[in-house]
């Protein structure tokens, strides 16, 4: 299950981005919208959020510190970041803060779908490393169950 939230301010263009999304390569079951960067931060902070689509430049909080703080979630998400704004210094800041891509407005159709291919498979491997660190977690859980006063040294040597 995938779910995206775009946050942009302009309402034509968040649904026209909306629109791009539902129309393109990435799955994603749930598309929700803010109309600002503080909405998109409690969206957030409510629910699980795999991909984040975001302008920049936004009342309230702006996207740059949106994707800061969605930095220090448990598992934040993927960064998308679509601008009107052709500034060199606002594309290094979103790349040095993890953000997958950035695409200036307006946004081309191939573009926008080229970066939803690419999140798509950044989310399918975040989601296959997260199936083996949950069949490793299960497997110690059952040698643990199996053997409760086994060594540790062994026990780790035995899961390996």
């Amino acid at each position: 299950m995938i779910t995206v939230l775009v946050a942009e301010d302009e309402k034509l263009i968040r649904k026209g981005i909306v629109a791009m999304v539902g129309r393109s390569g990435l799955n994603a079951d749930t598309v929700l919208e803010a109309r600002d960067g503080l909405e998109a931060w409690e969206i957030l902070e409510q629910q699980p959020v795999e991909a984040l689509i975001t302008d920049i430049r936004m009342p309230q909080l702006d996207g740059i510190a949106l994707v800061e703080r969605s930095r220090q979630l448990p598992n934040p998400p993927l960064v998308l970041v679509i601008s009107g704004y052709d500034d060199f210094s606002y594309a290094v800041s979103m790349l040095r803060s993890g953000v997958q891509d950035y695409l200036l407005k307006p946004v081309e159709t191939d573009k926008f779908n080229a970066a939803m291919d690419r999140l798509s498979a950044l989310l399918a491997q975040r989601q296959s490393q997260q199936r083996s660190r949950r069949e490793y977690f299960l497997l110690h859980l059952s040698y643990l169950m199996e053997h409760p006063d086994a060594d540790p040294v062994r026990r780790d040597t035995a899961l390996q």
